[in-house]
């Protein structure tokens, strides 16, 4: 097993290390295994003496080297494997090494874009583009509700809207996959195809040596198979417990394929998504006769430890994902343990989610002339085996785009329609008189007092009368309000609105508060508050106000009083409490203002204005 790894580690080291292969290919005992690893050696010594890399034995489907001289007569390729051998075309003949050049190009070719450097750039863009959104949201809508409430909403508009484009996005490329499939269909054989372009290609898949590998389960003959060996947990997410699959055996078994197209042979080398096949889940004792194939490939096969926990198992896990879809051979052989301890067999779920050989499939993915075959480029596009008739697949990939097409638009919908009418309601319905307003005071956390109005309609609305005319929107005129039941008066903006309230509420310190009035800018959420506490007219500090500082001495209305200022702790405020002993109660009135008491002259004004009447 030592040996084994030490060569696995040299042929990632150095995937052209043809000793490494061939040392391989004698320890394997698995003929399909012993077929690449020999074909590899006559991949890389063929490239080296610059001939032709990709003849194919008729008889085993392997690789075949070439070992002819340039002058020689003789021109034959032989078989690795089975030791079959072909004549050449007379014409063949070895190219002439061309001479190393003495200096560097001046321009030379440029790099192609690395994989890490493409999801780097795609994260870019998707900040950017995400960044742009919130920006529009807070510009239209966000500056109307305060902080930290606008970024929140601002952020969760370009979260939804980014899910809603990116749902249309794919919607597009289903799209164009199903203009490129009707157009194969119509073309047949004489569809023409250029290095690097998105292909579509229908068939039967075959294994390319003729020999599908056996599924580790159900022993069916596949081509490509996933396979898990787990049980079921509960895991506590958040405030939830969540159930989900814990797996002690995994694997990705991929053999050399090739699909049977009207174009021919079309080779298949890169590792798939699969659309459309069902996975297959086997329990005890029902399915004993697949627990029983599932204990002989446990025994015999040799896996890779994985971690189940820790920070080594996203490290593992990249590594991994990495080494699959960078596969360009159309080859992949991937087994994983993660069990710590031995475990009944029995007591565990089966799975596996397979191609068959012989299946009709359409495979999707980039056309690579020189392999010939179709790859994967996540960049462009990845390749992915449908299964079923050309019929049933483009109908399958046309109910995908009208999928993706409503759950964009039921994003777009959604989240601008929660918007909207949270800025209906907070802002332009108490200008038209309609809805309700909710005023919380808080302080650490606690409710000190709540207040819930609708601003009046009219004048005929307020029993204690408004001596200036209705409330025009923009208005900058000062109107006198009178409350005959608190028996005091103040002057508010024009632009303001005013609501009387008649209930009692009780704050933190434990006194009944009677709220009597309040004047509101309700899109900024100015407010002037009055209400009545019946503390025997003590006028006794809340308690969250004497945590601040000692109160300071004030005169409102011909009445001294003490005045206390704080901030809110959670959204910033400005906020001033006025006490003032009028017999056996204390009248309160609570100024709420942005941050830095910004309107200081406007409420001062207001208190200036506030006077005691009979």
């Amino acid at each position: 097993m030592d040996d084994m790894r030490s060569i696995a580690n040299r042929v990632k080291a150095n995937p052209d290390d043809w000793e490494a292969w061939l040392q391989s290919a004698e320890q394997v005992a698995e003929p399909d295994r012993k077929k690449y690893c020999l074909g590899q050696v006559a991949r890389i010594k063929n490239r080296q003496q610059g001939f032709p890399d990709n003849i194919q034995c008729n008889n085993c489907g392997t690789l075949m080297a070439i070992s002819i001289e340039t002058d020689s007569a003789q021109k034959k390729a032989r078989c690795p494997f089975c030791h079959a051998e072909i004549d050449l075309e007379s014409g063949f003949r070895k190219p002439a090494r061309a001479e190393e050049p003495k200096t560097k190009t001046a321009n030379p070719a440029p790099r192609k874009e690395t994989l890490s450097a493409f999801w780097l750039n795609a994260f870019l863009k998707f900040i950017l583009f995400a960044g742009l959104l919130f920006l529009i949201y807070y510009l239209v809508v966000g500056r109307q509700f305060g902080m930290p409430g606008g970024l929140i909403i601002c952020f969760l508009g370009a979260l939804f809207m980014m899910m809603a484009i990116g749902s249309f996005r794919v919607a597009f490329d289903k799209h164009s996959t199903l203009v490129l499939m009707k157009k194969v269909i119509k073309n047949g054989s004489t569809t023409t195809l250029s290095d690097g372009d998105k292909a579509v290609f229908f068939g039967k898949i075959f294994p390319l040596n003729g020999n599908p590998i056996p599924l580790p389960f159900s022993r069916l003959p596949g081509i490509f198979f996933t396979y898990g060996v787990y049980q079921w947990v509960w895991k506590y997410s958040g405030r939830r417990n969540r159930r989900e699959k814990e797996y002690e055996y995994n694997g990705i078994h991929l053999t050399p394929s090739y699909l049977q197209t009207e174009m021919g042979k079309v080779r298949l080398l890169a590792y798939p998504t699969l659309e459309g096949f069902q996975e297959h889940t086997y329990s005890y004792p029902g399915d004993q006769k697949y627990y029983q194939e599932a204990a002989r490939y446990l025994s015999v096969t040799e896996f890779t430890d994985r971690p189940r926990a820790g920070l080594e198992v996203i490290g593992s896990a990249i590594e991994q994902i990495k080494e699959i879809f960078s596969d360009d051979d159309g080859s992949i052989q991937v087994d994983n343990k993660s069990a710590q301890e031995e475990f009944d067999l029995n007591t565990r779920l089966l799975e596996e989610k397979y191609v068959l050989a012989g299946e009709e499939v359409c495979l999707q993915g980039i056309w690579s002339a020189e392999k010939p075959g179709v790859i994967g480029d996540l960049r462009k596009a990845p390749a992915i085996l449908t299964k079923g008739s050309p019929k049933k697949v483009m109908e399958v990939v046309n109910h995908g785009i009208i999928m993706k097409v409503m759950q964009g638009i039921l994003f777009a919908i959604a989240i601008n329609g929660i918007i909207g009418t949270i800025w209906f309601v907070s802002s332009v319905a108490p200008r038209l008189g309609i809805g309700t307003v909710t005023y919380t005071d808080t302080h650490n956390g606690k409710v000190v007092t709540q207040v819930t109005f609708a601003p009046p309609a009219s004048e005929a609305e307020q029993p204690n009368g408004v001596t200036a005319p209705s409330l025009v929107p923009g208005q900058t005129a000062w109107i006198t309000y009178t409350n005959r039941s608190g028996h005091y008066r103040y002057e508010y903006p024009g632009d303001w609105a005013n609501k009387e309230i008649n209930s009692q509420t009780i704050d933190a310190s434990g006194q009944i508060s009677t709220p009597l009035s309040a004047a509101y800018k309700p899109d900024v959420w100015l407010m002037f508050d009055v209400s009545y506490r019946q503390d025997g007219g003590q006028c006794t500090q809340r308690e969250f106000w004497a945590s601040k500082m000692a109160g300071t001495p004030i005169e409102v209305g011909g009445v001294t009083g003490k005045t206390y200022e704080s901030i809110d702790p959670v959204y910033g405020y400005y906020l001033k409490a006025i006490y003032l002993p009028k017999s056996d109660r204390c009248l309160q009135i609570l100024i709420q203002d942005k941050p830095g008491f910004q309107n200081k002259t406007l409420f001062e004004h207001m208190l200036s204005s506030f006077t005691f009447v009979n």
